[in-house]
């Protein structure tokens, strides 16, 4: 799979009246506002979009098989929590993460012990893929709300 088949970005297009997918543009004048091309290439549809409201596709799935952006509201270990990016990593943030119900649904299903850093308030996708033993982007454990 090529990077250019899994990087896509969604916003509210005011022009549209809609939320818009596709690659993400800035003005050539470099004048402002950013754009998206909804075709998925430069030669299609072209709509300029509300800044505030530009969120990246992460290359996860929840487990209803729906994408998965930043700024996305999901629900994962009983607890609701925000699609986001940090150090260069997707994964999910709220004010503070409960691990002891990760550490013990991680042995109830795996059989295996938790293996993470423990972070207060942000988990990546790599680190609950690996302790839940997923080998596909499709976070079964991740539900978009």
């Amino acid at each position: 799979m090529f990077w250019e088949d899994i990087i896509e970005f969604k916003a509210w297009s005011p022009e549209k009246g809609e939320i818009i997918y596709g690659d993400l543009l800035t003005p050539n004048d470099g004048g402002g506002g950013y754009e998206i091309s909804d075709k998925r290439s430069f030669m299609g549809d072209v709509y300029e979009v509300d800044d505030n409201t530009i969120e990246m596709y992460s290359t996860f799935l929840d487990k209803n098989e729906k994408k998965l952006y930043t700024g996305d509201k999901v629900k994962f270990n009983c607890q609701e929590m925000f699609v986001t990016i940090k150090n260069g990593a997707f994964g999910l943030t709220c004010q503070e993460i409960n691990y002891d119900r990760i550490v013990y649904e991680v042995l109830e299903q795996t059989g295996k012990h938790y293996n993470g850093c423990f972070r207060s308030n942000f988990i990546s996708f790599f680190e609950i893929a690996e302790n839940y033993g997923i080998l596909t982007n499709n976070l079964d454990m991740v539900e978009k709300i």
